[in-house]
């Protein structure tokens, strides 16, 4: 510890560590406090008010992006495209997940009925299709996006949240997260 006439000959512009008084200190940790409410706040509603249809057949890979999304978004899914149309018909989501290859009816079909439905519901295929091929009649459809499996979950999270904010359907809504 230095005596205060020690203290007095630091050059201030070179010392690392500055002496900030209390009722600065208190006004600070305040206003860290109020934000770090808010942003609670602000992650409790989102994270809850969106809704995302995931349609998919394989189970791991729809249990996997249901446990995945889920913190960001109300989930619900479907393991093929005639459950997801029926759904669809009875309460549109706010972005619809699909793979393409898919029993019953595929994720192109269930793309063009979305497209008939309601023209600005936002959709994403995820598809080991990689076709170029593949990729040009998903995106003709109407798809807002065409992801490749495998995926990385945080490349997935950033387009889903960047086709919501293009659509006008959400507002920064990704916490960004260690996946």
């Amino acid at each position: 510890h230095l005596r205060t006439d020690e203290l007095e000959t630091v050059d201030e512009e070179t010392a690392m560590f500055h002496t900030i008084e209390k009722p600065v200190l208190a006004k600070l940790e305040g206003l860290v406090a109020e934000e770090e409410e808010e942003e609670s706040k602000t992650n409790m509603k989102s994270k809850t008010r969106l809704r995302v249809l995931v349609v998919e057949d394989e189970d791991e890979i729809k249990a996997y992006l249901k446990s995945e999304l889920s913190d960001e978004y109300k989930v619900e899914t479907c393991s093929n495209g005639k459950e997801a149309y029926d759904l669809i018909l009875r309460d549109t989501p706010d972005l619809a997940i699909s793979d393409v290859m898919m029993p019953e009816m595929d994720g192109f079909t269930l793309g063009k009925k979305i497209r008939e439905i309601d023209g600005n519901v936002p959709f994403v295929y995820i598809t080991a299709k990689s076709m170029k091929e593949d990729m040009k009649q998903g995106y003709e459809i109407g798809a807002d996006d065409y992801i490749v499996k495998p995926f990385e979950m945080l490349e997935l999270l950033v387009r889903i949240e960047k086709v919501l904010e293009r659509t006008g359907r959400a507002r920064k809504v990704l916490t960004i997260r260690n996946i």
